[in-house]
This record gives structure tokens, C-alpha cells and sequence, in this order.
């Protein structure tokens, strides 16, 4: 695994490539699991109103859930996508891509939690700031990459799909937020 860890930031293409050919189903959920444990404890509010061990165990628990919940219905909703654009990638190989894309926001979760602990004013929040967005870049090329590699097609169809699915995503989330907002002023 050292040597996967190592090589899905430069040769993303191949390594997933590997990954897929050898077991796609390869630390896939452990790599969500420490995803969602970091995104939790990386939130602004997660040490300031938790007041037990137990009520940060229990959200750490609720952070898990959700994380995997995503893993899967991101993984349907790009696959669908995907397929619809053309290509053969299946449900298992686009999982295997979403997390180990993931490997570079992982480690930029602890410079988020440091940069909630930092003055606004302090020239490190610039640093921290910038080394999150490369990673956080540096985890979408990952994502692009993968899924056009499992997919059989090319770099600009999966930003295509990419950015259809995130469109969706949006658009159901907006769909919810209204149907809240007007479920609650009735």
C-alpha cells in the first residue's frame, strides 16, 4: 500500500489503474473513514460546542455514516453520469477512484483544523490557506484523471462529467433548501 500512497500523486493515472486491475475494493473504505474522521474534526465548530467525550464520539460516529453514505451515492450519481457520457467505468472502479482521490484533501484536514486555531491576521494563514487549495486541487486532477482512466475516455469528458455532477448535486440541494424554507414558513 506505501508504495500506492506514494504514487497516486504522480502517476495517478497508473496507480488507479493498479488499483482497479488488482482489487478495486482496496482500502476504499478504510480511505473514507479517515477522510470523514479528519473532515469532522477539521470542522470550525466541532471542539467548540461538543461538550463530552461522548458527544464527540457520537459525531465523529455521525461523520463516518455520512462520509460513507457520500462515498457510495457519489460514486452512483458520477457513474451514471459517466455512462451516459460514453463511458464503461462500473459502480466498484468509480468507488475505488472517489477515495483514493481523496488522499490529498486527507492530508490537507489538518492544516484546516490549524488554520481555525490561527489569528486572521497572521501571515501563516496564507501559507496553511494556500497549501489546502493545492491539495485540494491536487485531489480534484486525482479524481479527473481516475475517472477518465476507469472510464475509457478522455481527460476533458471526465471534467465534463465532473462538473454535470457536481451541477446536479447542486441543483438537488437547492431543490431540498427550497422545499425546507417552504415546508417551514406554511
Amino acid at each position: 500500500m506505501s508504495d500506492r500512497l506514494v504514487s497516486i500523486w504522480t502517476s495517478p493515472r497508473a496507480t488507479i489503474r493498479e488499483i482497479v486491475d488488482d482489487d478495486p475494493r482496496q482500502y476504499v473504505i478504510p480511505l473514507t473513514v479517515i477522510l470523514s474522521i479528519a473532515a469532522t474534526l477539521a470542522s470550525d465548530s466541532f471542539f467548540d460546542e461538543l461538550d463530552s467525550f461522548q458527544d464527540c464520539m457520537a459525531t465523529i460516529a455521525i461523520g463516518v455514516v455520512v462520509g460513507i453514505i457520500a462515498l457510495y451515492a457519489f460514486s452512483a450519481l458520477f457513474c451514471f453520469i459517466g455512462n451516459l457520457l460514453g463511458g464503461y467505468a462500473t459502480f466498484q472502479e468509480v468507488r475505488t477512484v472517489y477515495a483514493w482521490s481523496s488522499i490529498p484533501n486527507i492530508c490537507a484536514y489538518p492544516a484546516v483544523f490549524l488554520l481555525s486555531l490561527i489569528d486572521d491576521q497572521s501571515p501563516l494563514i496564507y501559507c496553511l490557506g494556500s497549501f489546502v487549495v493545492v491539495l485540494s486541487l491536487w485531489s480534484l486532477v486525482i479524481w479527473i484523471v481516475g475517472l477518465s482512466e476507469v472510464s475509457s475516455f478522455s481527460i476533458w469528458q471526465a471534467l465534463l462529467a465532473t462538473i454535470i455532477g457536481w451541477l446536479t448535486i447542486a441543483v438537488l440541494l437547492g431543490c431540498i433548501v427550497f422545499l425546507l424554507i417552504n415546508a417551514t414558513t406554511r
